[in-house]
């Protein structure tokens, strides 16, 4: 490929991407919807007469519906661009929200679910990708996806328990189809300003910490990309159980309301929120190996504390815990993926 071509291409993907500040407000917006069901399910369940398996499904539908979306989510942000990824997002995000909110039954509710994951894929994957090339420092755009990732869950968490306890479960899909519909329009609307001074950064020396920009990735030991796929799916796989697992447990054991769980969740979304910044000081001078290895300990030992909890109160304290052991593991295995995979 000539070096015209090359550069035409480049300023092709540089225009593409969401602004600095509309990419921070996508995770906001986005990860509010994926929050917000948490402390209604109870009430879906109830109101649906779900079982705890089927109960659990509209969490493993929905990250079932994320995970096999980034493969097109990536083929599409590096053929379209971010923003144009963004709107897809939005659109399918506004869909699978409005047919949830209308859902009789769990053989509706369950495909909207696997709808909204999808959407959510692509709206985070954009997000992301603008993130990282405006701040490709060490760790630094997994901090600030973590930061405003953890705004938009305690946004959710708490217009979840109040809609759900005060409105019915149906408010907070309806409240996501508004979200989507914010999100979709101010992608599709928005130019990325500066983006001749983005590309002048893309055509600077890479920076050790960008994995994107790194000439080296491609020869990285497929052993070592293994381990950070490994890493980001223990994640992932622990979040997903928590957020079904926690409600429920909320449920039985203490016979605690949709406002009530809310508010538990919330405090270990304050929590994650608060340690995030840390943990990206963490990741930066210690390495994301030696985070990883300390914090999944500390998640194994908040989850333990949660089981033997004799009160709401002391489940708080344990899934603070958690909560930071989970975010600093969350920046550590996202950053190394990021590194070793590009």
């Amino acid at each position: 490929m000539s070096d015209d071509a090359e550069g035409e291409q480049q300023r092709s993907r540089v225009t593409g991407l969401l602004p600095y500040p509309l990419a921070v407000g996508a995770f906001v917006l986005t990860y509010w919807c994926v929050d917000i069901t948490s402390p209604a399910l109870t009430e879906i369940q109830d109101d649906l007469s779900l079982s705890d398996t089927v109960a659990g499904l509209i969490f493993s539908v929905f990250f079932a519906g994320r995970l096999v979306a980034n493969f097109p989510a990536a083929f599409l942000a590096d053929r379209v661009g971010a923003r144009a990824t963004a709107g897809m997002g939005g659109v399918i995000l506004l869909a699978g929200s409005v047919l949830a909110s209308s859902a009789p039954n769990e053989y509706v509710l369950l495909p909207a679910r696997a709808l909204q994951g999808t959407g959510v894929s692509l709206l985070v994957l954009a997000a992301l990708l603008s993130t990282l090339r405006a701040r490709p420092g060490d760790g630094a755009a997994m901090t600030i996806f973590n930061v405003s990732a953890g705004v938009g869950g305690a946004l959710g968490l708490v217009s979840g328990g109040l809609l759900a306890e005060n409105v019915g479960w149906r408010s907070v899909y309806w409240l996501c189809a508004g979200l989507a519909t914010v999100l979709t329009a101010t992608a599709v609307a928005t130019r990325t300003r500066g983006a001749e001074a983005h590309l002048q950064d893309h055509t600077a020396p890479p920076s050790p910490a960008s994995a994107l920009d790194d000439p080296e990735h491609s020869s990285t030991p497929r052993r070592i990309l293994a381990a950070a796929i490994a890493a980001n799916l223990l994640v992932y796989g622990n979040y997903s159980i928590f957020v079904v697992g926690l409600p429920l447990f909320a449920d039985e054991e203490f016979g605690a309301s949709s406002e009530r769980i809310g508010t538990l969740l919330l405090v270990t979304n304050l929590t994650h929120l608060a340690a995030a910044l840390p943990s990206g000081r963490f990741v930066r001078r210690w390495g994301s190996s030696r985070v990883l290895t300390v914090t999944f300990g500390i998640v194994a030992a908040g989850m333990i504390l949660v089981i033997l909890s004799p009160s709401l109160v002391w489940v708080a304290v344990a899934m603070a815990i958690y909560a930071i052991g989970s975010v600093a593991s969350n920046i550590a295995a996202g950053d190394q993926l990021l590194r070793v995979g590009g």
